[in-house]
């Protein structure tokens, strides 16, 4: 949590920080990567298509429809999901989740 975080991190209090630590010990999370059918073609990075549809990390500003309402995110600590904003993000998210798997072919299929 803290190495997805970790450009963040340093504007959080240390309540904050011990707060987000105390969640991801809850239990563990999911990893799901998905294939872009537009591939190379698209306008528009996938990671920015997601972020348009995760909705906002404020529930009083969520539309319904969008994956943090559907998902029933209860506030804007506990967001339920996670994507990342830019393209780069996607491989240094990438590598971080699923460090011994970065590098070799078909890594996102065997990080699972």
């Amino acid at each position: 949590m803290r190495a997805l975080w970790a450009y963040m991190y340093q504007w959080a209090t240390v309540e904050r920080l011990w707060l987000l630590d105390a969640l991801a010990a809850l239990g563990p999370g999911l990893l799901v990567l998905m294939a872009d059918e537009h591939g190379a073609q698209a306008r528009v990075p996938a990671s920015v298509r997601i972020t348009e549809v995760k909705g906002s990390n404020d529930p009083g500003r969520r539309i319904p429809g969008f994956l943090r309402e559907v998902a029933g995110s209860p506030n804007r600590v506990l967001t339920m999901v996670h994507s990342v904003d830019e393209p780069a993000d996607v491989v240094r998210e990438l590598a971080i989740c699923c460090p011994t798997r970065v590098g070799r072919p078909a890594a996102a299929r065997r990080c699972l």
